[in-house]
């Protein structure tokens, strides 16, 4: 994924101690994880988007996620860091909620 570094997933994986778990495991929780950053970023993106942009990005066929990362790119110079500050507020979410 290009709009997420291989830097804040190390340090998503770390802070949240999933380098503890078995390979499986810590593979499908960064999955739901990574997942729910997406959500997150991609309806701050789509909000800005014209009603011609949507459709675009909607067009492009599920599972294409490259060609939907590009389109994203094109459109918002500024994807990168709202997927990293996504990231940031995603994991500060799931400690609070674990430390509560």
């Amino acid at each position: 994924m290009q709009l997420i570094s291989e830097e804040i997933l190390r340090s998503l994986e770390e802070s949240l101690g999933l380098d503890g778990l078995e390979e499986d495991e810590k593979r499908d929780t960064m999955k739901e994880i990574v997942a729910l950053i997406s959500s997150r970023a991609g309806l701050r993106i789509m909000k800005a988007f014209s009603e011609e942009e949507a459709r675009e990005f909607n067009s492009i066929p599920e599972g294409m996620l490259e060609e939907m990362e590009n389109y994203i790119l094109s459109k918002n110079p500024r994807a990168r860091e709202i997927f990293e500050e996504e990231a940031r507020l995603t994991k500060e979410d799931i400690l609070r909620i674990r430390n509560r």
